[in-house]
């Protein structure tokens, strides 16, 4: 497979941002959500200011990633990054992921993968699995990171073992390319790796 092919298929994937995974039991995310989903974004761009106001990080977040896809307000990367810089201040997962997003794609920021990296391993360690994803895809293609594919497949296996659609076929093509004793320790690996890293943040989670 020419080394091209190799990353469109394993590109790092954009953030699961704005509502559909970041709305909680507070009535003001309800609210914004429903506005989102009808295509209020005004409304739904009033709600999470109000929250960010109050200091709320999910809202924070979800301003950034509304300055980021150009919703309800004007694109800008810029600000995207204040915003994910606050909510992750503040202990926001996501915000963690998102910041390394931009940096891998020098989005509002100068193009750096090692940086971008950085933020990967700081979310996946907290168990956020596109983190763990994009984690996985560095070390794989040995952008921003070591080149290693047993890493690599544990942390993509990780991103799958919690439902990611994409780390759930790019597994299968990593299989296919890798020797079956690489295998065998990756998937002991990521056993242990999932009580350490997926587990504990389950239990932590505010349900959407």
């Amino acid at each position: 497979m020419k080394t091209t092919e190799t990353r469109r298929i394993f590109r790092v994937i954009a953030v699961w941002v704005l509502l559909c995974v970041t709305a909680g039991a507070h009535a003001g995310f309800d609210e914004a959500r429903a506005a989102w989903q009808r295509g209020d974004y005004a409304g739904a761009l009033q709600e999470l200011r109000r929250l960010a106001a109050q200091g709320d990080a999910r809202a924070m977040n979800d301003l950034g990633a509304m300055y980021q896809n150009g919703k309800g307000v004007a694109r800008n990367y810029r600000k995207a990054m204040r915003w994910y810089r606050k909510a992750a201040r503040k202990g926001n997962v996501t915000a963690l992921t998102n910041i390394g997003y931009l940096y891998d794609n020098g989005l509002g920021v100068k193009k750096n993968p090692e940086k971008a990296v950085e933020y990967y391993r700081k979310a996946a360690f907290k168990g956020d699995a596109v983190a763990q994803y994009n984690l996985g895809i560095a070390h794989w293609l040995g952008t921003g990171a070591q080149r290693n594919r047993l890493k690599a497949y544990v942390w993509v296996g990780l991103a799958a073992s919690q439902g990611l659609k994409q780390a759930l076929k790019v597994i299968k093509i990593m299989e296919y390319r890798m020797p079956p004793f690489v295998i065998k320790d990756g998937k002991e690996m990521i056993i242990k790796f999932y009580d350490r890293y997926v587990v504990p943040y389950r239990r932590s989670r505010p349900s959407s």
